[in-house]
C-alpha cells in the first residue's frame, strides 16, 4: 500500500469526495470557492502537476454549519492518517481510484484529524 498519494490522486480524491462522497455530511456553500474542477483538472480529467500545496480545492459546510477548506497539502496529510489508522483501500496500489466511501474519509481525516461522520 502506498504512504502517500500524488498530487493528481489528490485531485482525483477531491472530485470523488465533492460528488458523492462527503454529501451527506457536508455541501459546498453558495458564495463560497465554487466547486469548479477544471481549476485543477484539463479536459481530459488529468490533474495539473504544479499545483502550490496550499491550494484550495473547495470550502465545506457541515451540518452544524462550520467550514473547511479542502487543499492539497490537507488530501495528502488526510490520506496519511488513513492509512495509518489501519484501514484497507479497496485499490491499495491506486489510491486515486477510490470509491466515495473512501474519499469521503481521506476529507475527514484531513479537515477532522479523525472519523466523525459515518
Amino acid at each position: 500500500m502506498k504512504p502517500f498519494i500524488t498530487t493528481a490522486e489528490a485531485g482525483d480524491i477531491a472530485v470523488t469526495a465533492a460528488e458523492g462522497g462527503v454529501t451527506y455530511w457536508a455541501h459546498i456553500a453558495p458564495g463560497d470557492d465554487p466547486y469548479d474542477w477544471s481549476r485543477w483538472m484539463d479536459d481530459d480529467g488529468d490533474t495539473f502537476p504544479d499545483l502550490p500545496p496550499d491550494f484550495l480545492f473547495y470550502r465545506l459546510t457541515d451540518t452544524v454549519g462550520e467550514k473547511h477548506d479542502v487543499t492539497l497539502r490537507g488530501l495528502k496529510r488526510g490520506y496519511r492518517r488513513l492509512i495509518a489508522s489501519g484501514y484497507n483501500l479497496w485499490e491499495p496500489d491506486e489510491p486515486g481510484a477510490m470509491d466515495s466511501g473512501e474519499a469521503d474519509l481521506v476529507v475527514q481525516y484531513a479537515v477532522f484529524g479523525k472519523v466523525v461522520y459515518g
